[in-house]
């Protein structure tokens, strides 16, 4: 779950292993990576990491494997 605060967005990131770089996430489609409302997200296949970025105002992130 990915709930963004008041007015603000947070940017979702994975990369595929240790060494490798990161890149948004393919969703949401129009902005990929950014979230500006709430919205869950299912990644598939291998993910190493994930990094979150709050812009403006704090967000919330919810993680469940």
């Amino acid at each position: 779950h990915i709930t963004p605060g008041s007015g603000g967005t947070v940017t979702v990131k994975q990369r595929g292993s240790a060494t490798g770089e990161f890149h948004n996430i393919p969703y949401p489609p129009a902005t990929p990576g950014v979230f500006s409302v709430y919205d869950v997200v299912k990644l598939d296949g291998g993910v190493e990491a994930l990094q979150f970025t709050a812009a403006v105002s704090d967000g919330i992130v919810e993680l469940a494997q």
